[in-house]
């Protein structure tokens, strides 16, 4: 084994560091440290001071415990305790100081720390107490960050901007008779206690009086304009938009009309034939964004021979592990594209002049909005237009000299009391090139910013250039403030003269207008999942945020332009962006006239970047590499595997980061002989290709054969299922209905809060991106066991282009950083670090280990080995192979074998075993990490102008320098606390039902820290009696008090919880067949439909069993649920949401998108206040009279077992009126199921019929044969 440069072994105390880092160390950043923190307070309304904490049960909200013996801190903020400090300054200060203290307000303390003797602690007094149970996401102690805080207290989250607040009952014990109302601090909410009058102002008092402070509506409507009203105060003549340089405005016969007569502008700009094709028209056509699949597999825009445009350059990032990304079509009513713009008055002050801003419904300004925008001179405002083009003539150079005067025009501009600015190249020409419009934007924000006059003026893009969602983004994110399309806008009226958009029914052309808004309602859209992806709700809050990363571009252009964005490999300068822009230009006006009628003068360049293309850019799954891999996996060739092998490792050089790397060439080699077996190195392999229902039953079934009997791990993924797909088995499987679609939404509803992984999340997935090694260090340290960093490229059943194409990045650096910064925070020896993303070689796999992974996934190239050949239609059910469909003609064309798989498995096996031979390497744990036997091939890098600035040094940073000593792979097992829970004592008092399935019954107190309560008692009962568990109530568990979260999660049939008291967030999750019932404890005098029993996403993902609650359900009630029954008094927003089966009672008020994404089972509402189809979202769902005598009979009996188990006053006062009291419930149906079962009642009563006509025939026959055998007089008579 080759050495290190610095030894690296099992954990040791000598190996700590005593502080936070000032300095990136590798791709570790100090600067993505998080925390995320659990706080609350307790508050004495009289006034009157007294010695409580409530630190005692808040352990599980912080890092308490994460470390063998550290935790990240905890502190608590008081209400100056002037009596122990008197006593204090009296004991320690006068005496020696002759300082005496003054009375109360007339002076305040510093951050000190509290002495040890607790004798003096207890007489530490105050009226108001916060305290703070810290989580950090690193191990680094610093005292910067001790506590107590000094001002206030914050719950921040660990990796995106938005932060979460979740329920937490049970921190302190009060007495229950003494409890007024309980309830939760809801999203957007405040609560004031005032000591003053000894009260507590709830949310709705508190913006009352805030609200009515000011006339702020009146002020609205005199001072805040639309774009409408600038358009209305500008003359028509003046909004004739400027000619589009090259375009051909054609003739009377159309001819030249269409996109040919626009082609001059669009090469300049870089549009394709996919771009209008593939992008554009379905926006324009349907008014959506186009669908693709099998994930991206094309060269990182750096390290592309072609010209590309700057966006390329650029990755989206979104939320990882917590805080989940929103739902924009089901939770739309969170959202909003609207963003005021223009000058910004002084924060201090409140007048009605900080009104007068332009609002925007969108980012995007049709053609003549933007004419209006720029002729205004409208309540003050005005627009100056800054030229972004340059003279062809000053070539390269012209860039970076135009990006400097266009912001100083900018400065210019604002002290000549412009209001508005418009970044334009309009003025192109085949003399003048444009600028990136990305870059103008990006520059003249930047610049603005740093000499703090970006708030005194609007900035708006007039450009050619950008046409596709990330576009906008990028745009929006980096400082644009709206944007016109106008090449876009034009293009697409073309193109429906070409006749690619069909006309309407009449036989008139669609109107420009039309198409503009379908074109801009797709794009707003799409710029919304983009922005729901990173939990974030609103377009004012993405602008400007620089939620991306560079990948590939110098820091000299990144200092400019896109100051604070992670740009971690160096690379393209302005140099060289100008010269791809020049290079543009040249194909729209080439030097030598094109030859009439050639390819290149009547159509637009095709180079295939989105399906291969002959001669076109390059793709990792190219034919012959797919044709290779396909020969070799059916006939075990060793040759064509390596002909295959080195096939891709050509093609990984001009695509990905680890093409731009190579094997040290070491004196140190060893024999194959010594080399770790191939049988044991497959079991590091994981396949993780679509879900069952997005793959055939046949393809599922044959990967899971092959990696069974190698050893390794299936995993697939979820996506939305369409409801052609959800057939037979799928449906049993997925606990759904056939026939009825699924969706499979982006947010984890289960993991709010990074404590929540402490729980039962031990696989993690993290997309690769910056600070991703930072969201590692978090859940390692929250318990997780597996983490997984999937790449950019990786494949998918069905996404849109915007996804596939720009969001994430290479594995090689989200690997790379998280193993850095495991290793620099001694995490790394807890838990198995996993990498995906286009795996296909021997090769790709050294380099992972090497960067840090112990495990590999692979996707694309197994379900290759099975047959698919890459046609990218895996979302439209024609798979022609068999593979991504469940059409059964298509299915009977599968001829994948589990020995293909495997076959490909062993020969990647035995190539990485002939790398690891040639770097001295005889297990695969020894190269963990190891990146010192990596070096850049300079073959490659030379190879392309735009890899001349390319640094990948902190990529190859050796973690072992970083924390010598440290462990480099998973040595020990995360303690999960286990042995310690209340389960295990239930376990051993249920002992008489696990062996004898006697009936016990147990009664026994509980805490807010007992989570997941039932779960380890369900798996027990369900290890002896399977699926099928105990009958009903066999254990019966009696709790009083406050559950942790999860309370009888997964709880299987036999087993039933009855809480007097109340829960925490997540109660029932995945219910699986057991009962649990929640009541308030008897004594209390609050009236329980007004108050809070159970807090957010209870029976999240419950398949069956029953549940009752005697009282409110908080936030995202039945999320998921596919079969459980539950009734419970009230729920707050997002009930039901993805609901696909079961039967829910509301008997009380519900908060707003109820039934969002319900495709199955049943909701009955008591709509109380007459308004809840208001709070209801009607996409999926109709509401409709409980008249059926089924529905009825189903309703009743819900509610009297729900007064029968809780003792529910309102339950007994709605069955005492239960009649009267029908008229006001609502049935909930989800229009797809309700078809689904009026077809099967129909089936089902067409086969009764059948059978009594049957039943009926048999009889008339069975009469026929007695007469037969009667006496013949009989038969006279009966004639």
């Amino acid at each position: 084994m080759p050495k290190p440069n610095v030894v690296a072994t099992a954990r040791s105390p000598s190996t700590s560091m005593s502080e936070l880092p000032e300095k990136p160390m590798g791709l570790y950043d100090p600067s993505f440290e998080k925390d995320s923190c659990g706080v609350g307070f307790i508050a004495e309304l009289s006034g009157e001071y007294s010695h409580k904490t409530m630190l005692e049960r808040m352990a599980h909200r912080g890092a308490c415990g994460c470390e063998a013996n550290t935790g990240d801190g905890a502190g608590i903020l008081v209400a100056l305790p002037h009596e122990f400090l008197n006593e204090a300054c009296a004991l320690f200060v006068t005496k020696d100081l002759g300082f005496e203290l003054p009375p109360p307000s007339k002076y305040a303390v510093g951050m000190f720390f509290m002495p040890t003797d607790d004798s003096r602690r207890e007489k530490s007094k105050a009226a108001f107490t916060e305290v703070h149970s810290r989580f950090s996401t690193n191990t680094f102690p610093s005292w910067d960050r001790a506590q107590p805080m000094r001002v206030l207290g914050h719950n921040g989250e660990i990796n995106t901007l938005r932060g979460n607040i979740n329920c937490e009952v049970g921190v302190v014990d009060i007495p229950p008779e003494e409890v007024a109302r309980k309830g939760r601090l809801n999203p957007g909410m405040m609560l004031l206690v005032d000591f003053e009058h000894g009260i507590v102002v709830d949310d709705e008092a508190l913006k009352r009086q805030y609200s009515q402070a000011r006339p702020y509506e009146k002020w609205l409507k005199r001072q805040k304009f639309c774009l409408e009203d600038i358009v209305n105060s500008v003359s028509k003549s003046d909004m004739v938009p400027p000619f589009i340089f090259g375009a051909v405005m054609g003739d009377e016969k159309l001819e030249n009309t269409g996109i040919s007569g626009l082609l001059v502008p669009l090469k300049a700009f870089g549009y394709t034939v996919e771009t209008l094709a593939m992008l554009m028209l379905p926006m324009a056509k349907y008014a959506s964004e186009a669908l693709g699949s099998m994930g991206n597999d094309t060269p990182l825009a750096v390290m592309s021979s072609r010209e590309k445009l700057t966006f390329e350059y650029f990755k989206q990032m979104f939320a990882q592990v917590t805080n989940p990304p929103i739902d924009p079509i089901r939770e739309q009513i969170v959202t909003s594209m609207e963003c005021m713009i223009g000058p910004e008055g002084d924060l201090t002050e409140t007048t009605e002049e900080q009104c007068n801003r332009l609002s925007l419904k969108g980012p995007l300004l049709s053609i003549e909005e933007m004419e209006a925008v720029k002729k205004m001179d409208y309540r003050g405002w005005r627009s100056k237009v800054l030229d972004i083009t340059y003279p062809k003539k000053h070539g390269r150079k012209g860039l970076e000299q135009t990006l400097d005067r266009i912001c100083s025009e900018a400065r210019e501009a604002i002290y000549d009391g412009y209001t508005t600015i418009v970044l334009s190249d309009r003025g192109f020409s085949s003399e003048r090139v444009a600028v990136s419009s990305l870059l103008a934007v990006g520059a003249v924000h930047q610049h603005l910013v740093s000499t703090l006059e970006r708030t005194r003026i609007g900035l708006i893009v007039e450009s050619a250039e950008p046409r596709e969602v990330h576009h906008f983004c990028t745009l929006v994110g980096f400082g644009a403030d709206g944007i016109c399309p106008y090449l876009a806008i034009e293009a697409i009226w073309r193109l429906q003269i070409d006749g690619k958009i069909p006309p309407k029914q009449d036989g008139e052309f669609h109107s420009k207008v039309d198409l503009v808004n379908k074109y801009f309602k797709a794009s707003n859209y799409g710029m919304m999942k983009v922005l729901a992806k990173m939990g974030i709700s609103t377009l004012a809050s993405y602008k400007g945020a620089q939620i991306f990363e560079a990948v590939g571009i110098s820091s000299e252009v990144i200092n400019k332009c896109f100051k604070r964005t992670p740009s971690r490999v160096e690379g393209a300068t302005f140099i060289s962006l100008a010269g791809d822009a020049l290079h543009l230009h040249e194909l729209a006006f080439p030097m030598r006239a094109l030859p009439p009628g050639s390819a290149e003068a009547v159509a637009l360049p095709n180079p295939g970047d989105y399906h291969w293309r002959k001669g076109g850019e390059l793709h990792l799954n190219d034919p012959l590499a797919i044709a290779k891999l396909q020969e070799a996996a059916r006939s075990n060739s060793v040759a064509v595997y390596k002909e295959y092998s080195k096939l891709i490792q050509q093609l990984n050089k001009g695509c990905n980061l680890r093409g731009m790397l190579k094997f040290k060439d070491i004196t140190g080699k060893i024999s194959l002989d010594e080399v770790e077996p191939a049988r044991e190195i497959v079991k590091r392999f994981c396949t993780g290709a679509m879900s069952y229902g997005s793959i055939s039953l046949e393809a599922h079934t044959t990967l899971a054969v092959a990696m069974n009997k190698l050893g390794g791990k299936s995993n697939t993924e979820g996506g939305e299922l369409p409801g052609h797909k959800v057939i037979g088995d799928i449906a049993v499987t997925r606990n759904s209905t056939a026939g009825v679609g699924l969706i499979s939404p982006p947010p984890h509803h289960d993991i709010y809060s990074i404590e929540d992984l402490a729980q039962l999340i031990f696989d993690l997935k993290l997309v690769s991106e910056a600070g991703v090694g930072v969201t590692a260090s978090g859940v390692v340290k929250g318990h997780a066991d597996h983490v997984l960093i999937s790449g950019h490229d990786g494949g998918t059943g069905a996404s849109r282009w915007t996804g596939i194409k720009n969001a994430g990045l290479p594995w090689e650096l989200g690997l790379a950083e998280t193993h850095q910064t495991l290793v620099a925070n001694d995490l790394r020896g807890r838990a198995v670090l996993q990498t995906d993303g286009q795996l296909k070689t021997g090769r790709d796999v050294v380099i992972a280990a090497l960067l840090g992974a112990e495990e590999f996934g692979f996707s694309t190239a197994p379900l290759i080995t099975l047959g698919c050949i890459m046609m990218r239609k895996c979302h439209k059910n024609t798979c022609p192979v068999g593979i991504a469909t469940q059409d059964p003609v298509l299915r009977q064309k599968f001829a994948g074998q589990p020995e293909h798989v495997i076959n490909f498995f062993f020969m990647l096996a035995e190539e990485i075993r002939e790398i690891m031979a040639q770097l001295g390497f005889q297990t695969v744990n020894e190269m963990i990490g190891r990146v010192d036997m990596l070096e850049v091939d300079k073959e490659v890098t030379l190879s392309n102008e735009k890899l001349k600035n390319i640094d990948l040094s902190l990529l190859l940073k050796p973690s072992a320098e970083i924390r010598p000593g440290a462990a480099q792979y998973c040595i020990q097992k995360q303690d999960h606390g286990l042995d310690l829970v209340l389960d295990q004592k239930l376990i051993t008092l249920s002992k008489a039902a696990l062996d004898k399935g006697l009936p016990v019954f147990i009664e026994t107190p509980i805490y807010n820290v007992n989570r997941t309560a039932g779960t380890m008692l369900s798996h027990e009962v369900t290890k002896h009696y399977h699926m099928k568990g105990l009958p009903p109530d066999t254990i019966h568990i009696k709790l009083n008090g406050s559950a942790g979260q999860s309370f009888g999660a997964f709880l299987c049939p036999g087993v039933t919880l009855e809480l007097e008291g109340d829960s925490n967030d997540y109660v029932g999750k995945g219910l699986s067949g057991g009962k649990i019932v929640v009541y308030p404890p008897r004594e209390s005098k609050f009236d329980p439909k007004e108050n809070i029993v159970i807090g957010n996403v209870a029976l999240y993902g419950a398949i069956k069993g029953e549940a009752y609650f005697n009282g409110m359900a908080a936030e995202r009630f039945c999320v998921r649920n596919s079969g459980a029954t539950a009734v419970v008094e009230g729920v707050g927003d997002h009930g039901c949401e993805y609901m696909t089966g079961g039967i829910v009672v509301i008997l009380g008020k519900t908060g707003r998108n109820f039934a969002a994404g319900m495709s199955g089972g049943i909701a009955y509402v008591l709509d109380v206040d007459g308004k809840f189809e208001a709070r209801c979202n009607l996409e999926l769902v109709d509401l409709e009279n409980v008249e059926d005598e089924e529905d009825i009979t189903t309703l009743r009996m819900m509610i009297q077992q729900h007064q029968r188990l809780t003792k529910s006053q309102l339950a007994k006062e709605i069955l005492s009126n239960f009649n009267n009291l029908l008229c006001k419930f609502v049935k909930v149906f989800p229009r797809d199921y309700k078809g689904v079962l009026q077809n099967l009642k129909a089936e089902q009563a067409s086969k009764e019929a059948k059978k009594r006509d049957k039943k009926g025939l048999m009889k008339d026959v069975s009469a026929i044969s007695r007469l037969a055998t009667e006496p013949s007089d009989k038969e006279v008579n009966l004639i």
